[in-house]
C-alpha cells in the first residue's frame, strides 16, 4: 500500500501553508511524541474536527482506512501488507508528520494486517522545531524502514518556513538532487540541521519545485546517460 499526500492545489491550502506557528497538534494526547509542529499541517492532520455529524481527526480516518484496505488486500498477521508513505510539497509535510505518528502508533498498537516501511517525501518544507527533529532522529534511522527526503537543488519550498520567531529544522535524512551537475554528482547527502542554523539553497526559486522537476531529477539519477 502507498499512503500519498498531494501538494497545494486549492486556495484554502495556501492558508494551511502559511499557518507557521508551532503548536501541539492535540493538547490532550501524545501525538507526535508531544512535540510542537507546524500549525497548519499538524492541526490539519491531528486536530479533531466536526463534519457531517462526525467528530474525528483526519489521521484517525487514515489509520482506520489503512487497516481496512490492508484487510481487503488479504493482509494477515503472518503475511502483512507493506505500507509506504510519500508526498510532495505540502503533501511532503503531511507525509513527514503522518510517518512519525505512524511509527509511534505502530509501536503502541502493532497492526495485524500491515507493516510500515519507507517514506519518500519530495520538496518538503520544515515541519518540526529543533527539539522535535532531535527527538525523532533515532526513530528515522531504523534499519528496517527508511526515511528519505529528496529536495531539488534550488527548490524554494524546502527553505520554508523562515523569518519567524521559532526556528524550524529539517528532518534527517535529506538528499540534494542536482540533475544539472557538471561533475556528474547528481545526488549528495544534505547535512543535519540539528543544533545548527537552517541550511538553505541560494538562490532558490519556485521554478525548481514542481513535480515534473522531481520526476526529471530522479530519472537523471537513475539513468545519467539518457
Amino acid at each position: 500500500m502507498i499512503l500519498a499526500f498531494k501538494g497545494t492545489t486549492f486556495p484554502m491550502e495556501v492558508t494551511t501553508d502559511l499557518l507557521t506557528g508551532a503548536v501541539k497538534p492535540r493538547e490532550d494526547e501524545d501525538v507526535l511524541y508531544g512535540e510542537l509542529a507546524h500549525k497548519g499541517m499538524g492541526q490539519g492532520l491531528f486536530k479533531v474536527f466536526s463534519y457531517v455529524g462526525e467528530t474525528q481527526a483526519a489521521f484517525e480516518i487514515i489509520w482506520e482506512g489503512l487497516h481496512a484496505e490492508a484487510i481487503k488486500l488479504k493482509g494477515t498477521s503472518e503475511e502483512k501488507v507493506p505500507l509506504y508513505v510519500t508526498g510532495h510539497s505540502l503533501g511532503a509535510g503531511y507525509g513527514s508528520l503522518a510517518y512519525i505518528e505512524l511509527i509511534r502508533r505502530v509501536a503502541l498498537t502493532a497492526p495485524t494486517s500491515f507493516t510500515l516501511y519507507d517514506a519518500w517525501v519530495f520538496g518538503s518544507p520544515r515541519v518540526l522545531l529543533n527539539d522535535g527533529v532531535k527527538r525523532v532522529k533515532t526513530l528515522l534511522e531504523n534499519p528496517v524502514r527508511h526515511f528519505y527526503r529528496p529536495a531539488r537543488e534550488g527548490d524554494i519550498v524546502p527553505t520554508l518556513p523562515y523569518l519567524i520567531p521559532r526556528v524550524y529544522k529539517h528532518l534527517d535524512i535529506g538528499y540534494k538532487l542536482s540533475p544539472d551537475s557538471k561533475t556528474g554528482q547528481f545526488v549528495t547527502v544534505r547535512p543535519s540541521e540539528i543544533d545548527k542554523p537552517p541550511i538553505n539553497d541560494a538562490p532558490a526559486s519556485w521554478e525548481y519545485h514542481w513535480p515534473d522537476m522531481y520526476y526529471d531529477s530522479i530519472k537523471k539519477l537513475l539513468d545519467p546517460e539518457e
